[in-house]
């Protein structure tokens, strides 16, 4: 017990490092605290070590070790821990006793048939921890990409020639979409893509035209006007290419988490994106 902060401390750790495993069979699926019979009493850190446990949402199974006569400790252990699934009396090896008296082994049956009532419920556990762990990377890379295609639109909106940007623009946004399907693991194919231009230009075309329409205004002046064109077309490429990008992660994750983690269909992807992306025009 002396030593029980640095063994909480490194269980935390273990447990920590294979939860953010992608892989579900690499998480721990249960736990057994043991807590011998001859002691008679539950220790304040055996109840610190399954609130622990169960904070993390592993389920718990008590082992009574060393088991000869329960004497109610069972009914003991259960009421004091009243987060374990249950207790089970073991006594694992023979035990010889004096005046020639032997105890064989017990309860190991019983220890087995109850952890295997318990394992799919931490198996459960498990595969949804490691769907949120998969899908957090997925959103992480697909935020990069699209911090990457709002520099690259906002590039390309900088040049002072007027309406050479529109139609350089559109292509990032949809390669930005496709990488960011790629990353989800997402099969597209053409008509895939032609269905998620048309959300865009139906969602944001009024939103994207009225603004560059201005601001390719301002080009066609000389000098300072072809300045400030091209500044505010740059942060209007910029904008309006990360609310897409956000908009279409938002809706890959939530069909995702929808679906437990399974590929959603393209059309309900389709039909979700369509409706971000008139809310952008309606916040724009």
């Amino acid at each position: 017990m002396a030593d029980f902060p640095e063994t909480l401390d490194s269980l935390k750790s273990l447990i920590q490092e294979r939860s953010v495993n992608i892989d579900p069979n690499q998480h721990i699926h249960i736990a057994w605290i043991c807590i011998s019979e001859d002691s008679r009493r539950v220790e304040p850190a055996e109840e610190e070590l399954v609130k622990m446990l169960e904070d993390r949402r592993i389920p718990i199974l008590a082992v009574i070790t060393k088991s000869r006569a329960d004497n109610g400790f069972r009914a003991e252990v259960l009421r004091i821990l009243p987060l374990v699934s249950n207790a089970v009396n073991v006594r694992a090896i023979k035990e010889e006793l004096d005046e020639g008296i032997i105890l064989p082994p017990k309860g190991l049956k019983e220890l087995v048939r109850a952890t295997m009532q318990i394992v799919p419920k931490g198996l459960e556990n498990a595969f949804t921890a490691a769907q949120k762990v998969d899908i957090e990377s997925k959103k992480k890379q697909s935020h990069m990409i699209v911090g990457l295609a709002s520099a690259s639109a906002a590039g390309i909106a900088l040049v002072p020639i007027p309406l050479a940007d529109a139609a350089l623009i559109m292509p990032i946004q949809i390669g930005m979409l496709s990488s960011i399907s790629a990353t989800f693991g997402l099969s597209i194919d053409q008509s895939f893509l032609s269905t998620i231009i048309g959300s865009i230009i139906s969602g944001t075309g009024g939103t994207l035209a009225g603004r560059f329409i201005a601001a390719n205004l301002f080009k066609l002046i000389p000098g300072a006007g072809s300045a400030i064109g091209g500044t505010i077309l740059a942060s209007t490429a910029a904008a309006i290419t990360i609310a897409i990008g956000e908009a279409y992660i938002a809706v890959l994750v939530m069909l995702f988490v929808k679906n437990d983690g399974e590929s959603p269909d393209l059309e309900e992807v389709a039909k979700e994106f369509k409706a971000k992306c008139l809310q952008i025009t309606r916040v724009s």
